[in-house]
């Protein structure tokens, strides 16, 4: 008996094993990957049309265009129009000026290629100056100086139109795809104006950076043994991704080589700044060139003046800000230093403005060994000016004065023009006077009182500038820093 059962239990696993495996093959069958139909997803524009301008009925020629066949397997294949499989059709030339398109169809999939229909032009350009490439998360497309150049038939002329002018028109073609900022990353987008398909590559940031810089001023390159850096008024430019601009002082501990110790020709310093956001974490670097002589070499320091700085009214303070020293050596090499480097003195005791006059200001430019070069400049203190009146204006050839002011000076061709005994009385706020000749104001090349221009353009009237050849009519303006005084218009009658 338990012979048998143990042949029962024997022949029962045999059964479940056979049974487990027939199942285990059943399931491994079904589990197996059917092949899956192959299907067109989409087609796209690899290269455009060779030729893509076109007279009125001309035919369109695909020589060039080749199209891009992407399936659903992830796997692509390029093709030329001439591929049986594809639908291709044109929206014709008949219309000038206008564009046109290969209209081009696969399994659904459609492509869409443009031509241009014109007689005026075959020819556009993109010039991409000013165009934006990166941006902050958010931002709209910037166009900057971004321009199109249109060639006429022909002619080596074109017609040129701003982008940002042609993103809001319609008779251009224009459009802008690809363009997002939603998700930093590095995209495409495609500028598509007339028959022209532009692609260019920008990268959307998460936050605005420092993207160029550029110096503001003119760096010193002359130096004496010993001295120090001179920043002067060195200023870096910067511009960010988004187009914002600013200003960061240059300070001496961003230069880098700088050595005074030793004389030397062509030495280079550089100067580096590192903001606090850049692109990739750049620092920027600027290399300069600086000479370095003895002091022994020096010729002459000259004061040169910025424009105003030695002018002043009744009870101004000093204004020096701009101004600098000019060290000469031997050999005509010259060096510029401001004058609010630590080296350049002025003695205060000599500016003095509580009354109008000419004086002499006293700068003192010291050596790093001690050696002191003294220059004094002129300086000129003036009243203000409250009142100018022509005076003795009936001198003038030709005196003519209308009820509403106005003056004429009448001449006759070849006549000499001429402001005759006329003068300008000048009243200023302490009370004094002062008489400037017209004429000699107008004889004069540098250092007028007097403002003296030639209307309407406002030149500086000169005795030469003033034609008394043929017959004419002429106005000039007559007036003083702050206030005109008068306008006189002569006339030459034959």
């Amino acid at each position: 008996m338990k012979e048998k059962n143990k042949k029962l239990i024997v022949l029962l696993l045999i059964t479940v094993i056979a049974v487990s495996s027939a199942v285990a093959m059943v399931v491994i069958f079904r589990s197996e990957d059917k092949p899956q139909p192959v299907s067109v997803s989409s087609l796209s524009v690899k290269s455009y049309l060779t030729k893509k301008y076109y007279l009125p009925n001309e035919q369109v020629l695909f020589d060039g265009c080749v199209l891009t066949i992407n399936y659903s397997d992830g796997k692509t294949e390029d093709v030329t129009l001439s591929d049986e499989r594809l639908s291709v059709r044109t929206t014709g030339t008949a219309v000038d000026e206008k564009v046109g398109f290969v209209k081009v169809t696969l399994d659904g999939a459609t492509a869409s290629v443009p031509y241009m229909v014109s007689t005026k032009y075959d020819q556009v350009t993109f010039d991409t100056e000013g165009l934006q490439t990166v941006y902050t998360v958010g931002n709209s497309v910037a166009w900057g100086a971004s321009k199109f150049d249109i060639k006429k038939r022909g002619s080596t002329s074109t017609t040129t139109v701003r982008t940002s002018a042609a993103a809001g028109k319609s008779g251009y073609n224009f459009s802008l795809d690809g363009f997002s900022t939603e998700i930093p990353g590095v995209y495409k987008m495609k500028i598509t104006f007339m028959a022209e398909v532009y692609e260019t590559e920008y990268k959307v940031v998460g936050h605005s950076f420092v993207k160029s810089v550029a110096l503001s001023g003119t760096p010193r390159t002359v130096y004496l043994m010993g001295e120090e850096l001179d920043v002067g008024n060195l200023k870096i430019m910067t511009e960010t991704s988004t187009g914002e601009t600013a200003e960061v002082e240059v300070t001496k501990d961003m230069f880098s080589g700088f050595d005074t110790s030793e004389v030397g020709e062509n030495k280079a310093m550089k100067l580096f700044y590192k903001p606090t956001l850049s692109e990739d974490d750049k620092t920027f670097e600027i290399t300069f060139g600086y000479t370095v002589y003895d002091e022994n070499r020096i010729e002459s320091v000259d004061f040169v003046a910025s424009a105003g700085e030695l002018n002043y009214y009744v009870g101004d303070e000093i204004k020096l800000s701009q101004s600098k020293l000019r060290v000469k050596f031997a050999g005509g090499v010259i060096a510029e230093i401001s004058i609010t480097d630590p080296s350049v003195k002025i003695d205060e005791s000599t500016f003095d403005t509580s009354k109008g006059g000419r004086y002499k200001l006293k700068i003192i430019y010291t050596t790093p060994n001690g050696t002191e070069f003294v220059n004094e400049t002129e300086y000129v203190v003036t009243a203000r000016v409250v009142k100018m009146e022509i005076k003795n204006a009936e001198s003038m050839k030709g005196f003519y004065q209308a009820a509403d002011g106005k003056v004429t000076l009448a001449y006759r061709a070849g006549d000499t023009f001429g402001f005759g005994d006329a003068y300008v009385l000048v009243t200023y706020d302490d009370g004094s006077e002062a008489q400037f000749n017209l004429q000699e104001q107008l004889e004069k090349e540098e250092g007028r009182m007097v403002i003296l221009l030639s209307m309407p353009d406002r030149k500086k009237l000169t005795v030469s500038g003033i034609d008394m050849t043929t017959q004419r009519e002429n106005e000039i303006y007559i007036g003083w820093a702050g206030g005109k005084l008068l306008e006189v218009v002569y006339v030459i009658t034959a």
